[in-house]
């Protein structure tokens, strides 16, 4: 799931400050999901976060 984030996030240029800002979260929460310190995100954080970084829940969170 972390590396998903990184990614998804990476292709789009966005840094983590940026996702932050445009989800409401904070740098270091996205960057421990990134690093898989965070393992079960509400599902209102998936929400935000496939909308920032223009992906699917399931894409970003669920499939291999």
């Amino acid at each position: 799931m972390g590396e998903k984030i990184k990614l998804a996030r990476i292709k789009i240029g966005m840094t983590q400050k940026e996702l932050g800002e445009k989800t409401g979260l904070t740098k270091d929460y996205i960057g421990a999901l990134e690093r898989g310190k965070m393992q079960n995100p509400s599902l209102q954080t998936m929400k935000k976060l496939s909308e920032a970084l223009d992906t699917s829940i399931m894409d970003l969170f669920f499939s291999e």
